[in-house]
């Protein structure tokens, strides 16, 4: 386990971190340049069927720059992509270097309907590796809250308590312990719900 401590409660919010005209510019990069291709429901690392009566699943867009520190696609918007992870990285006195990241990948996951309400998706971690910290940036301004657990991972979904839930607002990030249990879902009210998540290993 890295020594770096996030928070006794193993996760941290932190708003407006980013200009508005930064975030802004990520949000209309997100939307409107990126490449985006048909993605998996999720690479879930939770033991359970996924038919649970508290997940919703359906499919979702993704762009994944780098994944279990393998590099894929363009990396020509690398460094707009990158920006939130920079910056929350700064935040809190870190040093960021290249061989630190493992993940970087956004999700683009459209609105739900009939029974996806207070529905969440599979319960998973990033990266499974503990000396790693996940971040998720909010690209724009949805519904569609991140579910955060007390339990470890491979715990059996019928046993998850919650430890908190957070909704999305343009410009939020959340920094955890890799090894939180934690998921999304679905947009309900809104068309769109847009995501970067990072994994980073501090020096």
């Amino acid at each position: 386990m890295n020594s770096f401590k996030i928070s006794d409660d193993g996760f941290l919010v932190i708003d407006d971190l980013l200009h508005p005209s930064i975030s802004d510019k990520i949000e209309d990069v997100i939307f409107k340049e990126t490449r985006v291709g048909l993605g998996e429901c999720i690479e879930a690392t939770c033991e359970h069927p996924p038919n649970h009566k508290n997940v919703y699943e359906q499919f979702q867009l993704t762009h994944a720059t780098v994944l279990n520190g393998e590099w894929f696609w363009s990396q020509d918007l690398f460094g707009i992509h990158s920006l939130p992870l920079l910056s929350a990285i700064s935040h809190l006195g870190l040093t960021p270097y290249d061989s630190s990241l493992a993940r970087l990948k956004i999700n683009l996951q459209t609105k739900a309907y009939g029974d996806a309400e207070n529905r969440h998706n599979t319960p998973h971690v990033d990266v499974v590796d503990s000396n790693y910290i996940a971040m998720i940036y909010y690209v724009n301004d949805s519904d569609g809250d991140t579910f955060l657990f007390n339990e470890p991972n491979k715990t059996d979904v019928n046993d998850l308590t919650l430890k908190a839930r957070i909704s999305p607002k343009k410009g939020r990030i959340i920094v955890m312990d890799n090894d939180i249990l934690h998921t999304g879902c679905h947009p309900t009210k809104n068309m769109y719900r847009a995501v970067i998540n990072y994994g980073y290993k501090p020096k």
